[in-house]
């Protein structure tokens, strides 16, 4: 199990370059190879202790393969229910359906750390994208999970969040303090049940 994920940043000129590549997708023999499941474990490891985490794509952990992995506690804040952990993984999502309709919602971003903006989204999508266990499952979704997945989307065409944004603004000092202390409980919390 991965310990040190490193997140690549936008302000990192070489790391920026990999953020910006359109990621290539994995072919469905490939998903259950040790390859892919460890990139999956590895993200899956990283997200379980980000408090301010909704999700994250593969390019961000310098991987430019189309795999995108959603945080339980957004599927638990739309009130939807999942079969399996399995289906926190989406590998070559695509989009079937969005809806005409957008609102301005409030994003951030691991790889644009510590800023903030308003990013238009369609209110509504529909993605078919393959799980974890290599099942293709067609999704719809709206509100947070909807903005969720065209936000990961974007990550695997090379798009952040930041290109899109109105009224970008860095959170406070103490927002962030607030947030890394958090991180670091649940970091202790990990390694006591791991034990």
């Amino acid at each position: 199990m991965c310990k040190n994920i490193k997140i690549f940043q936008k302000d990192n000129p070489e790391e920026n370059k990999v953020l910006r590549k359109i990621s290539e997708e994995v072919e469905p023999k490939e998903i259950k190879s040790p390859e892919i499941q460890k990139i999956i474990s590895d993200m899956l490891y990283f997200l379980e202790v980000q408090p301010d985490g909704a999700a994250l794509a593969a390019p961000q952990i310098g991987i430019n393969k189309r795999i995108f992995i959603v945080s339980p506690h957004i599927f638990d804040a739309v009130d939807r229910k999942i079969e399996s952990e399995d289906d926190l993984v989406f590998i070559n999502p695509k989009i079937i359906k969005k809806s005409k309709k957008g609102t301005f919602l409030d994003e951030g971003c691991f790889s644009v750390r510590w800023w903030y903006g308003q990013v238009k989204r369609a209110n509504n999508i529909t993605i078919e994208a393959y799980n974890r266990a290599g099942v293709k499952k067609t999704w719809g979704a709206g509100g947070l999970l909807a903005q969720v997945f065209q936000h990961e989307i974007d990550h695997l065409d090379g798009i952040l969040f930041s290109d899109k944004a109105i009224n970008l603004e860095k959170m406070s000092e103490e927002k962030r303090k607030e947030i890394e202390e958090k991180r670091k409980e649940l970091e202790k919390e990990r390694e006591k049940e791991r034990e």
